[in-house]
């Protein structure tokens, strides 16, 4: 059931992810994605060794920076994001996701990113039990469950991250925490309600929105707002 403020219903939030865009038209398909009602924009960076993939880097953070008025989300799938906390943040990133697989130390990343001025984020692979990081999460201002395996987009979506996501808010709520549970991968209009449900505050959404022809219905259409 979706939390609420005030006994009114909280809107779901949907950050689109440009990672299965048309790779000549970025600025404008993120801009479009913005004027739809995207809530942000999520910025998938991989390295080629934590995940087989090599995407975005700084320069196009900051190239679409100068064009948006919604946050930018960064994703950091690296094997040492800390590296690249001050480039992505000069390039205008809001809030830099790292991920729990990749560094021993949550603390300094999570401390690293609130220096450089962003919110930080902490993701976890769908094999990463959610107790693992349960310790962590107070120093986090978003938790990014991971739907799929990271790496590439077009996957279908693990149906047992839906029980990591109640896991996740049942926690948060006990704890009186304010991190916001977000949902990465294979997210689709027939599976949004059932993620919003289980706990989540935002859903990461990529390969839909970007083969919607009509972004503004797909969004609603995700947020349950468009049957």
């Amino acid at each position: 059931m979706l939390r609420s403020i005030d006994g009114v219903p909280a809107m779901p939030l949907v950050s689109a992810s440009i990672l299965s865009a048309d790779s000549g038209a970025l600025r404008e398909e993120a801009v479009r994605l913005a004027r739809a009602g995207a809530d942000s924009i999520h910025v998938d960076v991989m390295d080629g060794h934590f995940v087989p993939s090599i995407s975005f880097g700084p320069e196009l953070v900051r190239a679409l920076h100068a064009h948006l008025d919604i946050p930018m989300q960064v994703h950091l799938m690296l094997e040492k994001p800390e590296s690249f906390i001050p480039s992505f943040a000069d390039g205008g990133a809001d809030t830099l996701i790292f991920h729990y697989e990749c560094s021993e130390d949550l603390r300094h990343l999570a401390g690293s990113a609130e220096g450089a001025g962003c919110n930080a984020g902490l993701a976890i692979n769908p094999e990463t039990r959610f107790g693992l990081v349960r310790d962590a999460i107070s120093l986090f201002d978003l938790l990014l469950i991971m739907g799929v395996h990271p790496g590439s987009g077009g996957q279908a979506f693990i149906d047992n991250t839906l029980e990591k996501v109640k896991e996740a808010r049942a926690f948060v709520e006990r704890e009186k925490l304010g991190t916001v549970i977000a949902v990465d991968g294979g997210v689709k209009p027939e599976n949004s309600m059932r993620i919003i449900n289980a706990g989540a505050d935002q859903l990461v959404v990529g390969s839909y929105l970007s083969s919607a022809e009509d972004a503004k219905e797909a969004i609603g259409r995700l947020k349950g707002i468009i049957d």
